[in-house]
């Protein structure tokens, strides 16, 4: 994982995020030594945090399904696209302070009933910041006794 407060990282998620220079994020690939593959241990699927459905259709990606992808390939992991939705829109968590991103995602996410069949998934996403979006989807998995790690791109320290 690398540090958001890295300028070239920083710069490289923004790109990849929110001006469709997606495939920015094969640079997973190159730097796969690097990733701890104990983290797949078990795993069954990859969750990609999921994006409310008007927000992605607008934006046309998910950049956290990309990196799930990748992940796939790396890992041999199958990716589980509806595993999570998000139900309600909610404002981007760039720019809200702390407690703003934890209330932001309160009961935004539901779970589908193929989850229950998992005992363990990998919740993938870009950047964690306060982890409120990680710790949303966990709550969500937990509920049904699924254990769930986490493998974001960048994080802030």
């Amino acid at each position: 994982m690398w540090s958001y407060e890295n300028e070239k990282v920083a710069h490289l998620i923004k790109l990849s995020k929110f001006h469709s220079h997606f495939y920015y994020l094969s640079v997973i690939k190159k730097f796969k030594e690097f990733i701890d593959f104990s983290i797949f241990d078990g795993t069954e699927a990859l969750v990609a945090v999921p994006m409310y459905k008007k927000d992605l259709q607008i934006r046309g990606y998910n950049q956290s399904v990309i990196i799930a992808k990748i992940l796939s390939k790396i890992s041999k992991v199958p990716v589980a696209y509806d595993l999570i939705e998000k139900v309600k829109q909610t404002k981007p968590q760039v720019g809200l302070k702390r407690q703003e991103r934890l209330n932001n995602l309160k009961n935004v996410f539901v779970l589908n009933k193929k989850a229950k069949t998992l005992k363990k998934v990998l919740i993938v996403d870009d950047v964690v910041t306060t982890s409120s979006t990680i710790n949303e989807c966990a709550k969500l998995l937990l509920d049904v006794n699924i254990e769930s790690n986490f493998f974001a791109l960048a994080a802030e320290t």
